[in-house]
């Protein structure tokens, strides 16, 4: 379900909420689930995020990982690794209009998705395996605007991984957003940005309004998130036990303070 400012309105100021609403935006759910393949661009996309992950992959542990993709969306990183030849993905998606349009992409690139639809609250309980590699991309985590759910979740990434496994969760760079230094380059994560322009909308330390400006269907839609800062999301996995946490900056080491994405590889 895509934030809107009536579900996040306990989390924000009376001022943001109303500032928010007065920009008469859309935040229709079914409407950003249909051009998100517009923006994500799988192609491109895989290019950089599969490789990534097989890099990352404990490869002693097995050729052939459990894999957990918390966050399916409209199907790229599932697919993606359906297509490397990793066959035991468990693809969670808990929106229907997106569980819908990876389908029918996954029937396009002959795969087979195995999709759940867990909340991530109660992973630890609806759950009764264990997985070598559990994935959080795309901002996901950020949908969530409650610290407990945030806490809790990234608790249970760690609870449904086996010892050895890995967790691989990212983030956008939201301090140069709260600095006004956001920029959409359309290489990293959401690759199609001649098609689909991501603005910031409205931002300040409580929530960040990103703006979808397809180009071509001449619409636009927008989503409320939640600003990790600087070390929070850090903090929060090392709280939650994970003691080897490598971070990456657009998928590289080298840190660049002005990077689009941050990309943290944990180890149980």
């Amino acid at each position: 379900m895509v934030n809107e400012p009536k579900n996040i309105a306990k989390y924000i100021t009376n001022n943001e909420y109303l500032d928010i609403c007065n920009l008469n935006l859309n935040f229709d759910d079914a409407l950003i689930a249909e051009i998100w393949p517009d923006y994500v661009n799988f192609e491109k996309r895989r290019t950089k995020e599969i490789p990534f992950i097989l890099n990352n992959m404990n490869k002693e542990v097995t050729t052939q990982p459990k894999i957990f993709d918390s966050c399916l969306g409209s199907g790229a990183t599932s697919i993606g690794l359906k297509l490397a030849n990793l066959e035991n993905v468990d693809s969670n998606e808990i929106d229907p209009h997106y569980e819908k349009i990876a389908k029918a992409h996954a029937d396009k690139n002959n795969v087979n998705l195995n999709i759940t639809n867990h909340n991530w609250f109660d992973l630890a309980q609806s759950i009764n395996k264990k997985y070598d590699i559990v994935l959080c991309l795309g901002n996901s985590l950020t949908y969530l605007f409650d610290k407990e759910h945030r806490t809790k979740t990234i608790e249970n990434f760690y609870k449904i991984l086996e010892d050895q496994g890995t967790l691989i969760i990212d983030e956008r760079n939201y301090p140069t957003i709260l600095n006004n230094s956001f920029t959409h380059s359309g290489q990293y994560i959401y690759c199609n940005k001649d098609v689909v322009e991501t603005k910031v909308k409205y931002a300040t330390d409580n929530v960040v309004v990103l703006e979808f400006d397809h180009k071509l269907k001449n619409v636009k839609t927008h989503i409320c998130v939640y600003p990790l800062k600087d070390n929070e999301l850090h903090n929060l996995l090392e709280n939650a036990g994970f003691k080897n946490i490598k971070k990456f900056y657009n998928y590289k080491e080298t840190k660049d303070p002005y990077c689009e994405f941050i990309t943290y590889v944990c180890k149980k």
